[in-house]
């Protein structure tokens, strides 16, 4: 009875920790119908094609660049990938009146087939949120210059309604801009791209990455110099320069600019087929099925084979798409510990 009940909350919590930790990249939203016709049923049915369509694409652009987008929607046909990669669609609050139609409609799709339709054709993507990077600006007008400052156009991002934080896999925290902020990192400080100041703002702010984006007016447009700064090794690299049109709406492409960066920096390679032969250390049997369960969620996991069995502790050979230090990421996110010194070790981050 015992083992029973520790089984049962076993899988309780491990249903539940897996649902959060896939942060539902995945995962779509529910689309409100609400529309006058003549033919319900025609209606209907158009809605839930059209539906299919922008769920779909929408996952696409949260894990694809724009150009490996492109390479994909060109090779596949809707119709034909839909009844494989599509697992459900809900239909709730559904009325029908007369010459109304009214619904809430949600498409489920399989990510793992997803993930079999981008690696048959070879198309790369990332799949998990960063975490979140500390954004600090200056901006350098005709007139006026600003940093951690309301006034600094580039803080306003928050006004703009093209900007969907929730399809972007890069995650930012904004400073609050607060005098005491600027006395922290003054404008000309952050112009210098000085170390002491981003590590004391890092911080405060408890945050180990920072974003550094310079902007400066220039005729029309506006030149704009995009850094990557480590608390940890206490370093600045370029990532960009750009140059984008003073008219637009410059932090959408900015925003872009860094998610895209992201994606990249991030990318599974399914071209590349890896292979680890590793210990798999644990306390009990429900903690080495914790652990194989994990990784094989995982969507670079291909494959895994037992090598020797010992009490609670098997060697496992484990093939995985794209490259180790990738790999690793996403199992420590996962909170999985993988060693590969002398011996590739794999346990549960303590």
């Amino acid at each position: 009875m015992k083992i029973f009940f520790n089984l049962l909350i076993y899988c309780i919590l491990f249903f539940f920790s897996y649902n959060l930790l896939a942060n539902n990249i995945y995962d779509t939203n529910f689309y409100h119908i609400n529309l006058e016709t003549n033919n319900v049923k025609k209606t209907k049915f158009n809605q839930i094609e059209k539906i299919k369509i922008e769920s779909f694409n929408k996952i696409l652009d949260k894990i694809l660049t724009k150009e490996n987008k492109k390479t994909l929607i060109r090779e596949i046909n809707y119709n034909d990938i839909f009844n494989q990669i599509i697992k459900n669609i809900i239909i709730d609050n559904e009325k029908i009146k007369k010459k109304k139609y009214i619904a809430d409609i949600k498409v489920f799709f399989d990510k793992q087939e997803i993930i079999k339709l981008l690696r048959n054709s070879k198309i790369n993507y990332s799949d998990f949120y960063s975490d979140n990077h500390l954004i600090i600006s200056s901006y350098t007008g005709l007139f006026t210059n600003s940093g951690l400052s309301k006034e600094n156009p580039f803080y306003k991002y928050d006004n703009i309604k093209n900007i969907d934080f929730d399809n972007l896999l890069i995650k930012f925290i904004k400073p609050d801009l607060t005098p005491n902020d600027r006395y922290i990192v003054p404008y000309n400080k952050i112009i210098k791209r000085d170390l002491k100041t981003l590590h004391g703002i890092g911080k405060k702010y408890k945050n180990n990455s920072i974003f550094l984006i310079n902007i400066k007016e220039l005729n029309n447009n506006l030149v704009v110099n995009i850094y990557f700064y480590s608390l940890i090794n206490n370093k600045i690299n370029l990532i960009d320069n750009i140059k984008i049109d003073k008219t637009s709406n410059f932090q959408i492409i900015i925003i872009n600019h860094l998610n895209n960066w992201w994606k990249v920096k991030n990318e599974v390679n399914n071209s590349l087929l890896n292979e680890l032969i590793c210990t798999f250390v644990s306390n009990d049997y429900y903690e080495l099925q914790s652990l194989k369960s994990e990784i094989q969620n995982l969507s670079q996991f291909k494959s895994m084979s037992i090598q020797k069995i010992s009490y609670n502790n098997n060697i496992e050979k484990i093939q995985f798409y794209g490259d180790y230090k990738l790999f690793k990421i996403n199992l420590f996110k996962k909170g999985i510990k993988l060693s590969n010194n002398e011996n590739c070790i794999i346990n549960k981050i303590k």
